[in-house]
């Protein structure tokens, strides 16, 4: 009996020591909640160790060429108990990890590329894709729950490398208030909406959405709620407010250069160097790079520091503008600070790469170079200390805190999962399995040898309409490199064949595969399957077609008159 007792006691001296650091609290959708503060009350334990890695496919990007919209060039998880929740452009899918193992639980399609986080709410996991299309599946088993078109027609353009609808889903969705918001549209002439839709527990059926025009407004990045208003970024412009209250767009006015990053604490916006009070139409001074706004303050890096600043009383001070004339600006004062010098020392590493993430509890967690660290401000001095740091492959580019872990991602899309008192690490790599070589000869053989001999740009665009044996798929991806998008009425096909693509590494990139009736959207004739003008895409969006339904003959590079 006293054995049984001391074993009691010491059993729960260790749980109290397992949770004696703070509670623990998920991280449901990015930047943890509406106002994208990058913040959570999860403190976690001192003694991270590495639990497992995971390999995954580098985001194909909406926009690489210009870095104020590259709201999709990280992979961003979320989390929720014991599932991590990851969208990727590449591959037009989300897919849940276990949390402990890093292990796919599953993995859901959507017709076009997944560019942002989805939102995770009762249970349920919500996203958008540039198929035009929002979804709702289990979060527990994955299972499609429903999906609804938030796209006015089902035309669909060449954009981003990709065949996506004239309607993505680009104004990233935001849940606040059990409502979630988002944009559909990207070319002003074509129209883009917002839209709202509740959420609630069983949503079996998908809700009614609410939706406005937004007039002469290109949304990209996520969209973000504080204050009672939503506000919603425009890419490399300033950012749209709607205030709920009044159901009326408020106009902002702040200069600096401005990105798709945005977030918001109570009144104030932050975006690109710039703070604005957004009742008080005021700018205020502060320059603090994508700040984490949590309850403690605001905090950064700024210039060869990183900063605490409190939001909670701003001052004034007098500064000296380029004419030599004096003016009072407010600004956020700061309440601790760390120099890069004092990092490095501290984690033995420097570099000009450097970032903070997010706050846990009372520490803040960021990176400089390949280190990965945390920072706790000393309640009685202006300063902080490094308390742990590990190194990853590549400089961080993404950090959670859920539930006890640390899931950071890195430059190379690899995520690394860190627990308190880890039992040993688990490396997964990305998971490839070539496809297997075609017949050297047969119908499909000779077709592909066709196509290449009277094709001038085997770079182009194909639709294949249906997959049949899947032959013709494989004699194409062996011989041209064209980009592929078949359809087929049959789910079971599609499914088949993007499990089997997306594990040679080929899906998204080469090939993309739907359910639907081409004939449905492009026309036939003489045995050709073409485009029509004003219908699903515009004529010059695939070069050639060619049908496992017709005879090996039919290839042509005919075009609609």
């Amino acid at each position: 009996m006293r054995q049984k007792i001391q074993f009691t006691i010491l059993s729960l001296c260790l749980l109290t020591v397992i949770f004696s650091e703070g509670r623990s609290e998920d991280w449901p959708m990015w930047r943890h909640d509406a106002g994208r503060s990058a913040s959570s009350s999860d403190q976690l334990a001192s003694d991270l160790t590495l639990r497992w890695t995971r390999q995954l496919a580098a985001p194909q990007l909406a926009w690489p060429e210009d870095p104020r919209i590259h709201f999709d060039a990280t992979l961003e998880p979320v989390s929720t108990g014991n599932l991590v929740f990851i969208a990727s452009p590449t591959t037009d899918s989300v897919i849940a990890l276990d949390a402990n193992t890093g292990v796919v639980r599953w993995k859901v399609f959507a017709d076009g590329p997944v560019r942002f986080a989805p939102v995770v709410a009762h249970q349920q996991v919500y996203f958008g894709a540039d198929d035009g299309f929002i979804y709702c599946v289990e979060a527990e088993s994955g299972t499609l729950l429903w999906r609804k078109e938030a796209r006015p027609a089902p035309r669909k353009v060449i954009g981003s490398e990709r065949i996506i609808s004239v309607w993505p889903i680009r104004g990233g969705p935001v849940l606040y208030n059990d409502q979630v918001y988002f944009t559909a549209g990207v070319w002003p002439f074509e129209g883009v909406l917002l839209y709202q839709f509740p959420v609630a527990a069983n949503q079996q059926k998908a809700p009614g959405f609410q939706s406005r025009t937004l007039n002469s407004l290109t949304p990209q990045g996520y969209a973000v709620a504080a204050g009672g208003r939503v506000y919603l970024p425009c890419g490399r412009g300033i950012s749209a407010c709607l205030d709920l209250e009044s159901d009326q767009m408020l106009p902002l006015s702040y200069g600096g250069k401005t990105d798709y990053h945005v977030t918001a604490l109570g009144d104030f916006i932050f975006h690109g160097n710039q703070v604005y009070n957004v009742p008080e139409k005021r700018v205020l001074k502060s320059d603090v790079h994508r700040p984490v706004n949590g309850p403690d303050g605001v905090v950064g890096t700024r210039g060869d520091e990183i900063v605490g600043l409190n939001a909670k009383n701003p001052t004034f001070v007098e500064v000296v503008d380029r004419k030599g004339n004096k003016q009072k600006v407010q600004i956020l004062p700061v309440a601790w600070k760390m120099t890069r010098g004092q990092l490095a020392e501290a984690v033995s590493e420097t570099s000009a790469d450097w970032k903070i993430h997010l706050q846990a509890g009372t520490r803040y967690y960021g990176h400089i170079g390949k280190q990965i660290f945390a920072l706790q401000p000393a309640g009685d001095t202006q300063s902080a200390k490094v308390i742990w740091h590990a190194t990853i492959d590549s400089p961080a580019r993404s950090m959670i805190a859920a539930n006890g872990r640390l899931i950071v991602v890195s430059a190379s899309s690899r995520l690394y999962s860190f627990l308190p008192r880890s039992a040993g690490v688990t490396n997964l790599g990305l998971e490839t399995t070539a496809l297997k070589a075609p017949p050297a000869d047969g119908p499909w053989a000779a077709l592909a040898k066709q196509v290449v001999t009277e094709t001038n740009d085997l770079e182009a665009y194909c639709l294949v309409a249906g997959i049949g044996s899947g032959e013709l798929v494989d004699q194409l991806l062996a011989h041209t490199q064209l980009r592929l998008l078949v359809m087929d009425s049959s789910a079971e096909k599609v499914a088949a064949l993007r499990e089997r693509c997306e594990k040679a590494g080929l899906y998204g990139t080469r090939l993309a595969a739907q359910v639907g009736e081409p004939a449905g959207h492009y026309g036939r004739r003489h045995g050709l399957l073409f485009l029509l003008p004003g219908r699903s895409a515009p004529p010059y969006a695939l070069k050639c077609c060619a049908s496992t339904c017709l005879s090996t003959s039919a290839f042509s590079r005919s075009r609609p008159s």
